[in-house]
């Protein structure tokens, strides 16, 4: 695994268009996270909380009893739901990638920091992890059906099926149809319980197409953050709601 650094906006540029020849494949076959501190480790909410999967299927379950109060569109594809928990902030199993490195910078910027911390941009090729686990050459797009060959990643809730969860994490594209999941080009590693971080999934899988973009200072955070603006890469842009946009014209209008 490489580190690489950058300072501004053409620097992470060339990084990132350089991947393609580095990983050797098509630049729409990479992603990217963004993060703002490296010593965040790549796994999911369910991890890193220390959740078991009884915890998981407790939340799940209060969830489906409520969320209708509030999502007036009922959700019928399992996949679907899930994705839906994972942005509104309920912990799963998945962990958020990106096929555009632009939005990958801006979430890696946009929160602030603690003293020490370092930004990055994690950036791997899906494909290569799924070949090596599944034996796959592509992107996994889940199905409501039971033959999928994803279907037992998904909470046993989700699933009515007492199968165990698959010991390994593949990478998968759920069609987009939440707003904020096409606004912000969403893939999704769905992990394990008990899953190492991606990083070290690649590493003990003799992976090599996986790297760490890290903004050499904290510095360069407002001036890059500014860039991002100009280009327009702004709040409601990315989150598509009314939040975000009243944040932006607050940060616009120096209010």
């Amino acid at each position: 695994m490489r580190n690489l650094i950058f300072k501004n906006l053409t620097e992470y540029l060339e990084i990132t268009s350089s991947l393609q020849e580095s990983f050797n494949c098509h630049h729409s076959d990479i992603w990217f996270r963004g993060i703002k501190d490296t010593k965040m480790k790549l796994v999911p909410g369910v991890i890193w909380r220390g959740m078991s999967e009884g915890d998981e299927e407790s939340v799940i379950s209060e969830f489906m009893a409520y969320y209708q109060n509030y999502h007036r569109k009922k959700v019928t594809n399992p996949y679907e739901l899930y994705a839906l928990m994972q942005h509104y902030g309920l912990p799963t199993r998945l962990l958020d990638w990106s096929l555009s490195p632009l939005v990958s910078l801006y979430f890696a910027l946009e929160q602030d920091n603690d003293e020490g911390a370092q930004r990055a941009v994690w950036s791997m090729t899906p494909y290569e992890l799924n070949n090596k686990v599944m034996n796959y050459k592509g992107i996994i797009a889940p199905s409501e059906f039971s033959k999928s060959p994803d279907y037992l990643y998904l909470p046993k809730y989700l699933r009515n099926d007492e199968s165990p969860v698959p010991n390994q994490a593949i990478a998968i594209s759920l069609p987009f149809t939440n707003q904020r999941v096409t606004s912000q080009k969403g893939g999704f590693t769905i992990h394990s319980y008990n899953s190492l971080p991606l990083d070290e999934i690649f590493k003990s899988n003799d992976l090599n197409n996986i790297v760490c973009i890290k903004l050499e200072s904290e510095e360069y955070r407002s001036s890059l953050l500014e860039e991002l603006y100009s280009i327009g890469m702004k709040e409601d842009d990315i989150y598509q709601d009314l939040n975000s946009l009243s944040k932006r014209i607050v940060r616009e209008y120096c209010i």
